[in-house]
């Protein structure tokens, strides 16, 4: 199937802001995040035509992308070397914030796939229940409930 240029516009402007919020909530420097989602789009563009919407969803392929760019993204090295003398300044967050927001991270990845799922495109996405619905191919009961699960889960893995 052949796409125009106008499609790949429409596609990038549905898509550009739940990718970049997807991907900035994975990947805390601004600008890893935003050449991680540049990335994303390119791959999007270059293999758009080769999409195949009997095989699933154009948000699922293009969310799968995204997720496989942020896995590259913290398989690579990455050393920095700090200039002679200088000192990197404290991060906003105080330190224990830090500790915080990995303690939920593994908390979120010790969650059953279909949970994780759901309750990260609920909170990190910002998509509706029955967005996920349709995403996930579930009934909006089910797409409440395992966004419930979920946070009850993640709840008890962090009160532990």
């Amino acid at each position: 199937m052949t796409r125009t240029t106008t499609d790949i516009d429409e596609v990038y402007r549905e898509y550009q802001p739940r990718i970049a919020r997807y991907v900035s909530m994975r990947i805390a420097n601004r600008a890893d995040a935003e050449d991680a989602v540049s990335a994303v789009f390119l791959k999007v563009v270059a293999h758009l035509a080769e999409f195949d919407e009997s095989k699933g969803s154009l948000s699922t392929w293009i969310y799968a992308i995204a997720r496989n760019q942020v896995i590259d993204y913290y398989r690579k090295p990455r050393a920095v070397a700090w200039p002679e003398g200088y000192e990197p300044v404290a991060q906003a967050l105080p330190a224990d914030a830090d500790a915080a927001l990995a303690s939920l991270a593994v908390a979120l990845e010790r969650l059953p796939e279909r949970q994780r799922s759901a309750v990260v495109l609920f909170y990190y996405a910002g998509l509706s229940h029955k967005e996920i619905a349709e995403r996930m191919g579930v009934s909006y009961i089910n797409a409440r409930k395992l966004c419930s699960l979920g946070v009850a889960a993640l709840r008890a893995e962090l009160a532990e």
